[in-house]
């Protein structure tokens, strides 16, 4: 404790935030140096390189690109100074500037989606010759699906059955966006489309233009003023809301690990026919695996070379329409749990207490509710602790209008740090802000306020000491209902996407834990399946954690070898709080020990939640430290809610 206490004085120089530094005009040498010497004086003493739109000179990834990259390299070693390295123009990472797309059309990423067409018997349908067809399908009145088709020739498909019924088309699409990471700089040209982040070459590819090429040129200093890279936002497939992802080895890996044909299931993938929720499970499961094994791939990759690695990835939040979460990024603990900083996003000036209006309309996010943030950050948090990440990465301020202030900033981090966030990325410092770039929001450089920024940098770099130190002490769980949000939602055009009352449901949950000062972690059912998680004597071990207690926030659908452990738990003496529903097993049956299910909608249902959890609970109580007569810290090992307060 004395050692903590000491450090809380003097955190050190990698507490304090690291902002992103935004090359986004016509940079000089003498300019990137006064802008260096503006930093150090402010207590910044690390940033990312990130190239941005409006970006003339340097040209990212010429050899003007990394001459700058060379002379920062060299002046911040002067200075004593650390640089990371944003992986990416723009955003979100897998293009290379878009030269990796270029250059490699092979691992072009491209998705499938669905089209239905109700044929009476005799009627045709005709179908643009354009467009390719990967696998068609037949369904009858009785909700059955048939294979081959009735009838198709040069691609007119005309009903032969003798019965009215359904044509269900599955198209192959590639990505053709033009994605922010191709354009907006000097040297772009428009390259649409996205790399396959599921296909492992594709990906090595994309490295070989950004990670390789700095290995190749400053290897001196990886480890050293280097420090590491970030990524932002990779994405599993370009997202058309009715859509999901492929990748060529996809049917292959999937006969290989579940023992049937994903072809003739893929219906079920789009619209709700008999057995959807096993094949949704099964799938989306294997596509997070794929997507979390080539995030793993770069981490190694780093730690090889003596760097680290940190990022986030996109749709963070939990809503009452899952499929951009879902098809987007997949199971996001999976991608995250073997970075050795895991990230999360925080746009604009929000807590889960409050939203701002930016621009004069909300942020994109409030119509989930500010409670929806609690999952973005303690997702995150969550999964360092159990994969042992000693720091918690937050990309924080951005998306704020020129009038945003540092009070705005200090409710942010403040929350931040007592949800565990224990690095706090700075967005943004703009090396000009001239023109349409002053869209990019709050340019400090140019802020009245900046002379005093180094007050907020070193209240900050407390927080995150503070929030880096130790672990929170819990023995309560909040099931991530990952397999409820796959299985409950239908890809098809059309289809609902029931998970209106689950969103609600489960963010009020995680809103009554914070607001009524229960200390919690998210436990995540991957755990289950690497045998992460276990069940002995009542207690539901997993890494770093044993937790008496767990909640199933509108859980309606569980993996059977999940619900098995919870079961065991239960039977043990472990304790299982339900919310509105007991859920069902793939495979059949209701979750086994549930002790009690609690009503979301019951207007005391706050206090029948912390009631039914407390029992079980061991409080934490404050422990207090006097370090004079006149000044006095409290500090509360449970980390999520009580940090520091200073009175007199």
């Amino acid at each position: 404790m004395s050692s903590l206490l000491a450090s809380f004085g003097c955190p050190g120089s990698e507490f304090h935030p690291v902002p992103w530094w935004a090359w986004n005009g016509r940079l000089t040498k003498e300019g990137m140096c006064r802008q260096l010497d503006k930093m150090l004086q402010q207590g910044i003493y690390e940033f990312f390189i990130f190239a941005l739109y409006g970006l003339e000179h340097p040209v990212f990834l010429q050899e003007s690109w990394f001459e700058y990259i060379g002379f920062t390299l060299a002046e911040c070693r002067r200075r004593g100074m650390k640089v990371w390295i944003y992986d990416e123009l723009n955003w979100p990472s897998g293009s290379a500037g878009g030269w990796a797309v270029k250059e490699h059309p092979e691992y072009r990423s491209w998705h499938l989606t669905s089209l239905t067409v109700d044929l009476q018997p005799g009627e045709t349908y005709y179908l643009d010759a354009a467009v390719q067809v990967y696998a068609a399908f037949w369904k009858t009145g009785d909700g059955a699906v048939l294979a081959p088709m009735p009838s198709r020739e040069n691609d007119v498909w005309r009903n032969t059955t003798g019965a009215a019924g359904t044509l269900m088309l599955v198209l192959k699409k590639t990505s053709s966006y033009c994605y922010l990471n191709c354009r907006g700089v000097v040297g772009a040209w428009g390259q649409r489309g996205q790399l396959d982040f599921l296909n492992r070459d594709a990906v090595k590819a994309w490295m070989g233009y950004i990670h390789e090429q700095y290995y190749e040129r400053f290897r001196d200093e990886f480890g050293q003023t280097l420090k590491g890279f970030f990524f932002d936002e990779p994405q599993i497939h370009p997202y058309e809301e009715f859509s999901i992802p492929w990748t060529p080895s996809l049917p292959g890996l999937f006969q290989e690990r579940y023992g049937y044909d994903l072809i003739p299931e893929l219906p079920r993938i789009f619209v709700d026919l008999p057995g959807f929720a096993r094949v949704r499970a099964n799938y989306w499961r294997l596509v997070s695996e794929l997507f979390g094994g080539n995030m793993q791939m770069m981490a190694e990759w780093c730690s090889k070379r003596g760097v680290a690695l940190t990022g986030h990835m996109l749709a963070e939040e939990v809503s009452p329409n899952m499929r951009a979460a879902i098809s987007l990024s997949g199971d996001l603990h999976v991608a995250l749990r073997h970075i050795p900083i895991p990230g999360m996003d925080l746009l604009g000036f929000s807590t889960s207490f409050a939203i701002q209006e930016v621009y004069g309309r909300p942020i994109w996010y409030s119509d989930r509710g500010s409670r929806s943030l609690i999952i973005t950050a303690k997702r995150t948090s969550s999964t360092a602790r159990y994969s042992g990440a000693a720091r918690v990465m937050c990309e924080a301020f951005g998306v704020r209008p020129t009038t945003a202030d540092l009070a705005q900033q200090k409710v942010i981090n403040d929350w931040l740090a007592a949800l565990g966030i224990s690095l706090i990325n700075d967005n943004l410092l703009s090396y000009t802000n001239t023109d349409f770039r002053k869209r990019t929001g709050s340019v400090k450089f140019n802020q009245p306020w900046w002379s005093l920024y180094r007050l907020f940098t070193e209240c900050s770099a407390r927080l995150s000491r503070f929030a880096a130190s130790g672990r929170l002490e819990t023995g309560l769980a909040v099931l991530y209902p990952q397999t409820t949000q796959v299985a409950a939602t239908p890809m098809g055009p059309g289809e609902p996407t029931p998970l209106a009352a689950h969103a609600s449901a489960f963010n009020l949950t995680l809103d009554t834990l914070v607001r009524r000062h229960l200390d919690f972690e998210v436990l995540f059912e991957a755990m289950f399946f690497t045998g992460e998680a276990t069940a002995a004597d009542g207690v539901i071990v997993a890494p770093a954690s044993r937790f008496h207690v767990v909640i199933l926030p509108h859980v309606l659908y569980l993996d059977a070898e999940v619900a098995s452990v919870l079961a065991a738990f239960a039977a043990a003496g472990g304790l299982l709080v339900a919310i509105d529903t007991v859920p069902q097993v793939i495979g059949g049956g209701e979750l086994a020990g549930v002790a009690e299910v609690i009503s979301s909608s019951h207007p005391d249902f706050k206090s029948r939640l912390a009631d039914a959890v407390a029992a079980k609970l061991t409080p934490t109580y404050p422990e207090f430290f006097t370090f004079s007569s006149e000044i006095k810290i409290t500090t509360c090992f449970s980390r999520l809610f009580s940090l520091f307060f200073l009175f007199l």
